[in-house]
C-alpha cells in the first residue's frame, strides 16, 4: 500500500506552515489612529446581513407607522402644591368664570371634601383657533397641534396634571425612517496599548504600539434603525416636556428626566399593533410582546407595559391602535382617525389611567430618596460635616419625608376598595394570543394589578420611612445626650479651674 510522505494528498487539511513575521522598525508600524481607522472599517459579513436585515425590517408601501402624541403628568404634593396654586391663579380661563374657580376646586380637594378631575382646556400655536377653554402659546413646540391639559384630584395630598401633546403629520409620521436601509458600524472602537505608559500613548493619534489590542461594539442594521426611531422619539417628547415642565414645576420636575412617566400614542394604517410577529414592525416596538394588554372598554387600543427597565426610560407606556378601529364617526374630520381626533378621545377617555400610573413613579421617587438617605448614613468621611449633614436631613423631612408619610396613607386609603380605585377608569386584559394553547390560565387584568402593585409600594414605603424616622430620632436623642455629657464635663472642669485660679490669687497675696 503506498503512503503519501510528502504531503501532496489533495484532501489533506493540514494547515501550511506560516512564515515568520518579518520585523519591522517602529516608523514601520501603524499609529492609533489608523489601527482606530481600520477597526472600524472590519466588516466583511455587512453586505450579507444588511441586506437580509433590510429586507425584513422595511415598512411595507401600503402601511404607515404614527407617533400621534405623548402623554406627560405632573404630581402635585404638599411641598409643591403651593406651585399649582400659583400656576391656576395665572392660567387663562373662559370669559364669565370666577377667577378663582380652579384654586377652590384645588382647596376643596385637599382638604379632602372635593374629587374628580377639571380640564385646563387647550393650549395652540398663535393662528390656529382654539375654541372653549384655553389660549395661545408661541413657545409651544413646533409641530405640536395642540396640547390638552386636565387635573385630576386623585388623593387629598396628591394633585396630578396630565398633559397629552397631539403631534402634526409632518413631524409624527415615522414610515420614511422605517423604510430607510442601514448598514452595520462599528461603535466604541477603543485600543489597549500594552507596556509602559500604555494608557497614555492610547491616547496620542500619532503614537505607534508594538504590542496593542483592540475592542469594540457592533451595531446590526436592526439595532442601528430602532435606535433612529427611539431618537426620534425621545426628541419630540423632550421638547414636550420642557414646555409642560416648565409651567407645571411639581415633583416630576426636579426629578431625573429618565424617572418621569410617559406615555407614548402610536397609530397604524392597516395592521393591529402587537398581533403576531412582524420584523419591521419591530424597530417600532409595535411588534408582539408577553406584557400586552387590550382595552376592553373601548376596543382597539392596545398597551405595551414593560416589566424591564429600559435604557432611555424607566416608567413608559406604549399604547397603539389602528386608527380605523379607534375611529369615532361625527368627530371634527368626519371619521375621527386622524392624530387630533385620537388623542383628543384618549386625552379625554383615559386619563384617569394615566393619572394613576403616575402614583407609581412617583412613590418610586420617594423609595429612591429614602434609600440614597439610608446609604449615606454610614459612609465615613475624612472631613466631618454635621451642619451640611443636618441641614439635608432637615430638608428631606420637611419635603419629602413629609410627603412619602402622608400620601402613602392616601394611597393605602385609595387603593383598600378596588371598586373604588377602578372607577371611571378604563380597563385593559392582558393579550394571551400568541402563546401556547397548552398553556391554560386567566389573563391578568391592568388595572387590579395597578391597584395591587401601588398598595404594596405604599406600605413598604410606610413601613421603611416609620424604620427610618424611628433610627432618626433615636439618634438624634442619642447624639443629643451625648453632647449635654461633654458640656456637663466642661462645665465641671471649668468650675475646678476656676476654683484654683481663685486660690492661687489667695496664697499669693
Amino acid at each position: 500500500m503506498d503512503t503519501d510522505l510528502e504531503g501532496d494528498n489533495p484532501h489533506d487539511d493540514s494547515t501550511p506552515p506560516q512564515p515568520l513575521p518579518k520585523r519591522t522598525w517602529w516608523w514601520q508600524r501603524p499609529t492609533v489612529r489608523q489601527l482606530l481607522r481600520d477597526e472600524e472599517r472590519n466588516l466583511h459579513h455587512r453586505d450579507k446581513s444588511d441586506a437580509r436585515w433590510n429586507n425584513e425590517t422595511r415598512l411595507p408601501e401600503d402601511e404607515a407607522v404614527h407617533l400621534g402624541g405623548v402623554t406627560l403628568t405632573e404630581a402635585f404634593t404638599p411641598s409643591t402644591v403651593s406651585n399649582l396654586y400659583s400656576t391656576l391663579n395665572k392660567w387663562p380661563r373662559r370669559f364669565g368664570r370666577p377667577d378663582d374657580e380652579w384654586a377652590a376646586a384645588l382647596e376643596s380637594s385637599r382638604s379632602g371634601t372635593g374629587g374628580g378631575w377639571m380640564n385646563l382646556g387647550l393650549v395652540r400655536r398663535p393662528g390656529q383657533f382654539v375654541m372653549g377653554g384655553g389660549y395661545n402659546d408661541s413657545t409651544l413646540p413646533l409641530g405640536v397641534q395642540g396640547a390638552w391639559l386636565s387635573v385630576s384630584y386623585l388623593m387629598p395630598s396628591v394633585a396630578v396634571v396630565c398633559a397629552t401633546f397631539t403631534f402634526e403629520d409632518a413631524v409624527a409620521d415615522m414610515s420614511d425612517l422605517l423604510r430607510t436601509d442601514f448598514e452595520t458600524r462599528m461603535e466604541d472602537v477603543r485600543i489597549v496599548v500594552h507596556g509602559r505608559f500604555g494608557k497614555l500613548r492610547a491616547r496620542i493619534p500619532w503614537s505607534r504600539p508594538k504590542e496593542h489590542g483592540m475592542s469594540a461594539l457592533m451595531c446590526d442594521a436592526l439595532t442601528g434603525k430602532r435606535r433612529a426611531v427611539q431618537g426620534l422619539v425621545l426628541q419630540r417628547e423632550a421638547e414636550c416636556a420642557r414646555w409642560f415642565y416648565t409651567r407645571f414645576e411639581g415633583r416630576f420636575a426636579a426629578a431625573d428626566p429618565e424617572a418621569r412617566p410617559s406615555i407614548r400614542l402610536m397609530f397604524t394604517q392597516n395592521a393591529v399593533p402587537f398581533e403576531g410577529r412582524r420584523t419591521w414592525l419591530e424597530s417600532a416596538g409595535l411588534d408582539w410582546a408577553p406584557d400586552v394588554y387590550r382595552c376592553v372598554d373601548t376596543p382597539g387600543w392596545a398597551l405595551k407595559a414593560s416589566s424591564r427597565r429600559r435604557a432611555d426610560h424607566r416608567y413608559v407606556w406604549t399604547i397603539a391602535a389602528r386608527r380605523s378601529d379607534v375611529g369615532r364617526d361625527g368627530a371634527s374630520d368626519a371619521t375621527g382617525q386622524s392624530n387630533w381626533s385620537l388623542t383628543q378621545s384618549f386625552g379625554t377617555d383615559q386619563t384617569a389611567l394615566v393619572a394613576r400610573y403616575a402614583l407609581t413613579a412617583l412613590l418610586d421617587i420617594y423609595a429612591g430618596q429614602l434609600a440614597r438617605l439610608r446609604d449615606a448614613a454610614g459612609r465615613s468621611r475624612r472631613i466631618g460635616r454635621p451642619v451640611h449633614d443636618a441641614q439635608n436631613l432637615d430638608r428631606y423631612l420637611v419635603t419629602d419625608g413629609l410627603d412619602a408619610a402622608t400620601i402613602t396613607a392616601d394611597v393605602a386609603n385609595l387603593t383598600k376598595d378596588p371598586t373604588i380605585f377602578q372607577w371611571a377608569v378604563p380597563n385593559y386584559t392582558e393579550d394571551l394570543g400568541e402563546l401556547r394553547e397548552g398553556w391554560k390560565w386567566e389573563p391578568n387584568e391592568l388595572v387590579p394589578e395597578l391597584c395591587e402593585s401601588l398598595a404594596r409600594r405604599a406600605a413598604r414605603l410606610a413601613e421603611d420611612t416609620a424604620n427610618t424616622d424611628g433610627n432618626i430620632r433615636a439618634s438624634a436623642e442619642l447624639r443629643q445626650a451625648v453632647a449635654n455629657t461633654r458640656l456637663q464635663r466642661w462645665v465641671v472642669i471649668l468650675a475646678i479651674t476656676a476654683v484654683v485660679v481663685a486660690l492661687i490669687s489667695l496664697i499669693q497675696r
